[in-house]
């Protein structure tokens, strides 16, 4: 089910490489799995929030998929490009997971989403911006 919303109006702005972000570590200094650093939570506000599963790499493990929505304001006819980064603390980098080229309102599954957070990127869209929902039940914005 798509009970939360990761962002209002997403746009090839609000949503860029994560990369390419002024803070690119979710964590700086790691406190717990679930505490981003404040530079990270000050940038989400105008940017986009990650998303990290529910769950732990113990004996419960983590849900085997995230489903995501997409919903564009421009409607059916619009394109867009959606790839979703997983961020690495050893590497203190962002690896690209997967690639959507999508059409209008579309629902999406990534399969075996990981442990580690994970950013939608809206690398390309022909009309407008979008809306962009994820599974609550599944993981939380970070």
């Amino acid at each position: 089910m798509l009970t939360g919303k990761l962002k209002n109006d997403a746009t090839t702005v609000t949503n860029p490489d994560p990369n390419s972000l002024g803070t690119v570590d979710p964590y700086g200094t790691y406190t717990t799995r679930e505490t981003p650093q404040a530079a990270w939570t000050t940038q989400a506000a105008t940017n986009s929030k990650a998303l990290l599963m529910r769950g732990s790499m113990g004996a419960q493990g983590l849900p085997k998929k995230l489903t995501l929505g997409f919903d564009p304001s421009g409607g059916a006819a619009v394109t867009m490009t959606i790839k979703v980064w997983q961020f690495s603390d050893t590497a203190t980098a962002w690896f690209l997971k997967q690639s959507w080229s999508l059409t209008g309102k579309e629902v999406k599954v990534l399969e075996d989403p990981g442990f580690y957070p994970l950013f939608v990127e809206v690398d390309a869209i022909s009309a407008g911006n979008v809306d962009i929902y994820y599974d609550l039940g599944a993981a939380f914005a970070l």
